[in-house]
């Protein structure tokens, strides 16, 4: 583990996939994961406690109901211009 990057993330080279996918969580809680002598996630953060998993979760489905309008517009979007493909 890198002791002396002073980033939020600090992982060692063979973690390198261990983070991928997980780093925005902590930032978003502002809680610190690590497994020793492997990776630090956001080193500055607080110790997690129990009700960060509750929190993570209402987190990830305020995230997906975000995304919804994202999906259906760019669905209306390919329809749409797959209809005026279809019709030229």
């Amino acid at each position: 583990m890198d002791t002396t990057n002073p980033s939020i993330l600090s992982v060692s080279p063979e973690a390198f996939n261990a983070r991928l996918g997980r780093a925005d969580t902590p930032l978003v809680l502002d809680v610190r994961l690590a497994k020793p002598g492997v990776y630090t996630l956001h080193r500055k953060g607080r110790r997690a406690g129990p009700l960060d998993t509750w929190r993570a979760a209402h987190v990830g489905t305020r995230v997906v109901l975000a995304l919804v309008p994202v999906v259906v517009a760019i669905q209306l979007l390919v329809a749409v211009a797959f209809s005026a493909w279809m019709s030229t």
